[in-house]
């Protein structure tokens, strides 16, 4: 697991230095907002990619499941984002749609709707998994881990 947290806190970096440098030049000019928009974006990616780290070195199943919530949370976040990105990359007006995704996406961990994933003891690794049964008094339930869907445009 050393080179994931590595890798992520190299990526977490780089998204951070990136985060800066556009908030800088949206700063520089304030009529680019797509500046704005990328700089929002690569902060998000710089915590999402902290945030998955802490997941990595999580040893028990509670530590484990606030990490996943947090970095699931982050991920819904930054998919509402990209939308928001893509439509002004693309001069799109569409606005009615964008509010609709950039108020229904985040909105879903706010309201309450129980965890998006769950951790299972098999999506542990093997060290953290005997940790979490050794703390654990009980057996522990296994559930389905949420999937995520992708939707695409097809070309015609």
């Amino acid at each position: 697991m050393g080179t994931l947290v590595t890798v992520n806190a190299v990526l977490a970096g780089f998204f951070a230095f990136a985060a800066i440098h556009y908030a800088v030049q949206w700063g520089l000019s304030r009529h680019e907002r797509i500046l704005l928009v990328f700089s929002v974006q690569c902060a998000l990616y710089a915590a999402f990619s902290l945030a998955i780290s802490s997941f990595f070195r999580a040893r028990t199943i509670p530590d484990a499941q606030a990490t996943l919530d947090r970095f699931v949370t982050l991920g819904v976040i930054v998919h509402a984002l990209i939308l928001q990105f893509y439509a002004e990359l693309g001069g799109r007006r569409d606005r009615a749609f964008r509010a609709l995704v950039m108020g229904g996406l985040p909105s879903l961990p706010a309201r309450g709707a129980g965890p998006l994933a769950t951790v299972t003891p098999s999506s542990m690794n093997v060290q953290g998994f005997a940790a979490a049964l050794q703390a654990a008094p009980a057996p522990v339930p296994a559930r389905v881990i949420s999937s995520i869907v992708i939707i695409e445009k097809v070309p015609a």
